[in-house]
This record gives structure tokens, sequence and C-alpha cells, in this order.
């Protein structure tokens, strides 16, 4: 994921906004990429390296997958988050405030 201490200046409410809407300001760099490979092969990941000669993915528990650029038949980016959607329904009000707090406490 994602190195939090980038969050540190960032209020209360915007952290809420984050969580309740995580795909509505993703940076660029978190894009998450599909690749659908000539012979019909598709992974999935956040863009690591790219070079003129391939792309390396890396998907979740760091496993990377690197893909030469003349085997990929399709290569999308989409904006949409890797935190998941409704995280904050298994939060109540309470849970949710302290979850914020603990992670601008956490990551000053």
């Amino acid at each position: 994921g994602p190195q939090l201490a980038s969050i540190t200046n960032k209020t209360k409410e915007a952290l809420l906004n984050s969580i309740l809407d995580p795909s509505a300001a993703v940076d660029a760099k978190y894009f998450s990429y599909s690749v659908v490979t000539e012979d019909g092969r598709s992974f999935n990941g956040m863009l690591e390296t790219e070079t003129g000669s391939s792309i390396t993915l890396l998907a979740g528990e760091g496993k990377r997958t690197t893909v030469l650029r003349r085997e990929i038949d399709i290569l999308q980016a989409s904006t949409k988050s890797f935190m998941p959607d409704g995280l904050e329904q298994d939060l109540n009000p309470q849970q949710l405030a302290d979850l914020i707090q603990f992670v601008r406490d956490t990551f000053r």
C-alpha cells in the first residue's frame, strides 16, 4: 500500500472523505493497471516500473509480474482505488473517529 506518512497534513474531514469515497482522488502513481497479453494471460496491479521493452506490475502481497511490451495486447489504467469501497460500513461512528485519530497520530 501507499506510504501513509504523506497524509499527515490532511484534515480529519479529508481523511473521512477518503474513507467514504476512496476513488474520489487517486494519485496517478496508485492507479490500477490491467494487462492482457496476446496469448490471453491477464495481470493486474500498480505500475511499479516501465522501460521501453517491458512493464512491471506490483500486485497484492508484493507479487511482481514483468510483461514484455511486445506481448501486450491490452493495457488499461483504472482510477479506482485499491482501498475497498464500503470500509466504513463495518465501523460505528466512534470506531471511524478512532481510526482517523490513529492514522493522524501514528504517521506524524
